[in-house]
């Protein structure tokens, strides 16, 4: 099969993630999304016709999954699905962590032996021919609750992975610009941040520039040389901000993989977040970026999930504040430090282990043994 076109339909959401893999696919392979007009239509046909629902939609599905009428590999993006198995259809699975495989996320449902033995029977199935963890850490989230002995050979970690972005002459300003992209505002560390710099900005020539919908809805206090704005499109983002910014920002406490740190990295920017679940992967202290210790984490140290994460989000981490001041203040203080964590960050995306050359090369192969098996 080496050689040949292969046709991949893709399910899942367009998220950056995934648009970077469906604009920059392997060699040889062409992506057909899901179209939802046909599930759409048996809907409706169930509506017209009186017919119930779930018989209509049963139907619609074994003609749409049905290997006799289509065998193309199927790639199912952060979720689970026991339909291409029901179809004999072969497909693989990529995962953030083990709430994938679980309905609405309910991370309670995998006390339930059935529930667990049921995902583990899915996984062991020939159809299911490859599940990716975006990290370690997902696999981690997988094997801390499921059974795998039998099907590691099918398990295989492919980190996401980011374009190479034109390297550009940076708007001269005697500041240092800290960039804070993330939405959940107070989930990403965005409290912390802001305390952080109110004591830099005492010492330091600094703005904070946070692109957050949250922060921005909120309203909240700003303070001198903070800049709020609401959620932007990723292009803008792209053209004007992380271009034109001297150091990323985001001790995130609850990421499974936030693509924001790769597009950092593309931007040749020094990282400054926290140690929480995947984070020791994507950004290597002392390396690409620095790290603080975490407050807290949406997973345990074993890499269960913690169900109690979010009524922490209430308590004061001054010793998160502290980290940040210190980290914060190295960058700020050694131009040549932000600048050599910024382009080993910079490397991993153009030619590492972030380049769509060696995630393109991994997936091909998948792809391509998967169809052969």
């Amino acid at each position: 099969m080496e050689g040949r076109n292969i046709t991949v339909e893709f399910r899942g959401t367009l998220r950056p993630l995934y648009r970077e893999l469906l604009t920059n696919p392997p060699s040889g392979i062409q992506y057909r999304l899901y179209d939802p007009r046909y599930a759409i239509l048996a809907r409706k046909f169930s509506e017209r016709t009186g017919i119930p629902g779930k018989l209509a939609r049963r139907a619609y599905w074994r003609l749409r999954y049905n290997s006799f009428f289509d065998r193309t590999l199927l790639h199912l993006s952060n979720y689970w699905d026991y339909s291409p198995i029901r179809m004999r259809r072969k497909f693989i699975a990529d995962t953030e962590n083990v709430g994938t495989f679980i309905t609405n996320w309910n991370f309670k449902n995998l006390a339930l032996p059935s529930i667990r033995k049921q995902i583990e029977d899915g996984i062991k199935s020939t159809y299911c021919k490859k599940i990716t963890p975006l990290t370690k850490a997902a696999q981690q989230t997988m094997e801390a609750v499921l059974d795998l002995s039998q099907v590691r050979n099918k398990i295989e970690v492919v980190y996401p992975a980011m374009r190479a972005m034109p390297t550009g002459e940076r708007k001269k300003r005697e500041n240092i610009r800290i960039l804070f992209i993330g939405n959940d505002f107070q989930i990403k560390g965005g409290r912390e941040v802001v305390e952080a710099f109110s004591v830099l900005r005492a010492k330091y020539d600094v703005e904070l520039v946070i692109v957050s919908q949250e922060a921005y809805s909120r309203n909240l206090r700003t303070q001198e040389r903070v800049t709020i704005l609401p959620s932007l499109s990723r292009e803008i983002l792209l053209r004007d901000w992380y271009p034109n910014s001297d150091i990323f920002c985001l001790p995130t406490y609850a990421d499974s993989f936030g693509f924001v740190f790769l597009e950092a990295k593309a931007a040749g920017l020094p990282i400054v977040s926290t140690n929480h679940f995947h984070m020791p992967e994507i950004v290597q202290d002392g390396e690409s970026g620095l790290l603080i210790k975490s407050p807290l984490s949406c997973w345990k140290s074993d890499f269960t999930y913690n169900p109690d994460w979010r009524d922490m989000l209430s308590h004061h981490f001054p010793e998160a504040v502290s980290e940040l001041v210190q980290k914060l203040s190295i960058l700020i203080e050694d131009t040549s430090l932000r600048r050599r964590l910024g382009e080993v960050g910079k490397q991993e995306v153009e030619n590492g282990r972030f380049s769509i050359d060696i995630r393109n090369k991994q997936l091909g192969r998948i792809y391509r043994e998967a169809l052969e098996s």
